[in-house]
């Protein structure tokens, strides 16, 4: 449905929808931020206790009138959030050279998730989409280290998590080989990063 007709044939939903978002950014600003000198892995006890917080929400306003739809765009939302806080928190653990030098990186949501449409259990389908940092097959050091710093405190917090690690030439690849990861890759959505990457990918597949 066009989101013109959804908002004027509900547009109790849309309002209720706006006001959810904003408590829930509200509630990632007051706990997600990590203290001084504090790293991610550090801090598991705080995103856990923002999950628990917002899966709570998530619940209370499915038992209420909540429908399917916005519990799935709100889930979505949360997780949208907590790679964000934990993206920044990972780029700073690089030393100050290395954020100056840091290439183009952008974490960007594939399939379901990247539709804003994630069921409370379902895995958190994302890509770190990269601009040639692999050498022998491998991330070279500053994002190997943005990587594990996003991916171990998912990890660590209890989350199903899919990931890959691809350029637009690597998206492009898979992209015309496989037609399940063509359509997921036609779904993608920037969480977080350059944006420039993300678009010049989706034009190229």
């Amino acid at each position: 449905m066009p989101a013109l007709a959804f908002r004027s044939i509900f547009p109790n939903v849309m309002v209720r929808m706006q006001e959810l978002l904003k408590k829930i950014e509200a509630s990632a600003a007051a706990r997600l931020p990590l203290p001084a000198g504090r790293l991610a892995t550090q801090e598991l006890a705080r995103y856990k206790a923002f999950l628990k917080v917002e899966t709570h929400r998530l619940k209370m306003l499915h038992r209420s009138e909540g429908r399917g739809l916005e519990v799935c765009q709100a889930r979505a939302a949360i997780l949208d959030l907590l790679l964000r806080y934990l993206y920044e928190a990972a780029r700073g653990t690089l030393s100050q050279q290395g954020q100056k030098e840091f290439p183009p990186l952008a974490l960007v949501a594939i399939g379901g998730y990247g539709r804003a449409e994630l069921n409370p259990h379902s895995d958190i389908d994302f890509m770190f989409l990269h601009s040639g940092q692999i050498a022998a097959n491998r991330p070279l050091p500053y994002l190997a280290k943005i990587i594990d710093g996003i991916l171990y405190p998912l990890w660590d917090i209890g989350l199903k998590v899919g990931h890959a690690v691809r350029n637009v030439e690597d998206c492009v690849k898979v992209a015309n080989t496989d037609m399940q990861s063509k359509t997921s890759l036609i779904e993608a959505r920037l969480i977080v990063g350059m944006r420039g990457s993300s678009r010049s990918s989706r034009k190229r597949w």
